[in-house]
């Protein structure tokens, strides 16, 4: 049936003073805090309200009206006022202040806000609710949580105009003298300008993984999370860490390993995130990059530009298998030169030809992810293999397996741990000594370290205070003194920081109070150090520290 015009002007009108309201309150000035679409407060250039502006950090949806007792919905994430908007007094607000249109609760997190209300004449947040911070403080929180945005292009086909080369140089340690054993930091986000911004008063960004070059220590990769912020895919580094460059052209562009997609443009963030690098031991150039439902990508001139790996899954979609979804899985080179991947869960991948082709041998597990790899330095057939829950529980000695025959079979060698982390976790980091190939290490996120002398036949919990840590990372430096091998451990949140240990992890004292997720030791010079403070530090997001 036809509807008269005469019906449709109250609805036109509706929609266009939604519009309008839409627009109240933008920002003067600082054009560039929008995004490619002048993205701010919910809304776009046009007056359009938006689905979604807060890109991973806090969620703004539609309001709230059915609850008029000021409590916390049921729906997490829910905006607007807390009461049936008959309810709310007619007094009319002031306009509003940038600050007075948002509520969070500041020591549950800073980031996730709802829209505030008006009532007696004032904008109000629901009961427990507060506004962020006044100008100019709100500038800050507001690029950190994502209300202001730039626009940063998810995928990249060229390098920057800022590219630089690795140094052609060769790498020549400093002398031992001149070093200070003060650790400084070298970067921060304030370091990186993605391209598509300018310097924003606050970047914004996740950083997950680490790898420095073991041939030119001055050259490092910095991997960051998907759907966090404008720094985003690999950044690189050639002077040790001090300027940052993006490395992303090609990152992403093929594959998409999520659920129901056929290209990348349907995966879940707009951008690969980068859950593990790997550079090979003697070149620099080349590099890989496991991301989040996109594969396994590599470079060989230095990240100017990646390709994806092409690996022989067992079945087209296997990728996309609820019980293999989600990152790729690590890289890693044996002594023997053969290198190692693990992909869509713990399927493992072996090439012979520097990562160009792949040979499928196999699952080492079953329902488990790979998410590490370590090799014995004297004996290239034996490799060790540390697991991470998916969604099931770790069965018995489930954390660690062994294979004696370069990869082909596998056995569970997680004896003594299981005791401990009650079949869930994730093994974060393994390490060997190489002067003393018995004694190994791992870090059990929600379980802590545990330590073998055996050569990881069984393991014991370590000593103080690393016994029963819940996110814990481990590193094994064969810095020589008269014991062997050090132990550096770090409990990854902001309360603890890297701790040494000399005598296999009997007594521990502080390196540095930095919760560090990836550390590198100089094989040059031992006393020389870099770590990443990154993704699972609460407030600091990207920053690289050195001991010089």
């Amino acid at each position: 049936m036809n509807r008269p015009w005469t019906l449709l002007w109250p609805m036109l009108l509706a929609l266009l003073t939604s519009a309008c309201a839409c627009n109240e309150g933008m920002p003067s000035d600082g054009a560039d805090a929008l995004d490619a679409a002048g993205e701010v407060d919910g809304c776009d250039a046009g007056g359009e309200e938006a689905a979604d502006v807060n890109d991973g950090w806090a969620e703004e949806t539609t309001p709230d009206t059915d609850d008029p007792s000021g409590e916390d919905p049921a729906t997490d994430g829910e905006s607007g006022g807390d009461g049936d908007p008959s309810e709310v007094d007619a007094a009319p607000c002031s306009e509003q202040q940038l600050h007075e249109r948002y509520c969070i609760q500041p020591e549950i997190d800073v980031c996730y806000r709802l829209v505030s209300f008006c009532r007696d004449g004032q904008w109000q947040c629901r009961q427990g609710w507060e506004h962020p911070p006044p100008m100019p403080e709100f500038e800050d929180w507001a690029w950190r949580c994502g209300v202001y945005k730039c626009s940063v292009p998810a995928i990249t086909t060229e390098p920057p105009a800022d590219w630089q080369d690795n140094p052609l140089e060769p790498y020549v340690p400093p002398e031992p003298a001149t070093l200070t054993g003060e650790w400084v930091k070298l970067a921060d986000l304030a370091s990186t300008v993605p391209i598509g911004c300018e310097r924003q008063p606050r970047q914004e960004g996740m950083a997950r993984a680490l790898a420095v070059s073991p041939s030119d220590p001055r050259i490092l990769f910095v991997g960051f999370a998907e759907g966090v912020g404008n720094v985003v895919g690999v950044w690189k580094s050639v002077d040790g860490g001090v300027t940052w460059f993006e490395a992303r052209a090609g990152l992403g562009s093929q594959g998409c390993y999520c659920f129901e997609c056929e290209d990348p443009a349907q995966c879940e963030y707009p951008d690969p995130g980068v859950y593990s690098l790997y550079v090979d031991p003697d070149d620099p150039d080349l590099v890989f990059a496991s991301t989040w439902e996109r594969g396994l990508y590599r470079t060989e001139d230095g990240g100017r530009y990646w390709t994806k790996v092409e690996l022989p899954l067992p079945w087209p979609e296997a990728c996309m298998a609820t019980e293999h979804f989600g990152p790729m899985g690590p890289v890693g080179r044996g002594p023997d030169g053969v290198y190692h991947a693990a992909a869509c869960g713990d399927y493992h991948f072996a090439s012979y030809d520097l990562g160009e082709t792949w040979e499928n041998w196999g699952q080492v597990s079953q329902r488990l992810f790979v998410s590490t790899w370590t090799f014995d330095l004297d004996r290239p057939s034996r490799i060790w293999a540390g697991m991470r829950q998916n969604g099931y529980p770790v069965e018995s000695g489930g954390w660690i397996y062994q294979s004696e025959d370069g990869g082909r079979t596998w056995t569970k060698k997680g004896a003594g741990i299981e005791a401990r982390c009650l079949h869930e976790g994730i093994t974060r980091a393994l390490a060997s000594c190489s002067s003393d190939l018995a004694f190994m290490a791992a870090a059990i996120f929600r379980c802590g370290l545990f330590l073998s002398r055996d050569g990881g036949m069984s393991w014991q919990e370590a000593a103080p205070p690393y016994n029963g840590r819940e996110s814990t990372w481990t590193w094994i430096s064969d810095a020589a003194h008269d014991r062997g091998c050090e132990i550096f451990a770090s409990w990854s949140w902001d309360t603890y920081g890297l701790h040494r240990s000399t005598d296999h992890g009997s007594t521990w004292e502080l390196e540095v109070a930095n919760p560090f997720q990836s550390f590198f030791t100089n094989p040059y010079l031992p006393g020389l150090m870099v770590g990443l403070v990154g993704a699972y530090s609460s407030v600091r997001g990207f920053e690289i520290w050195a001991k010089n």
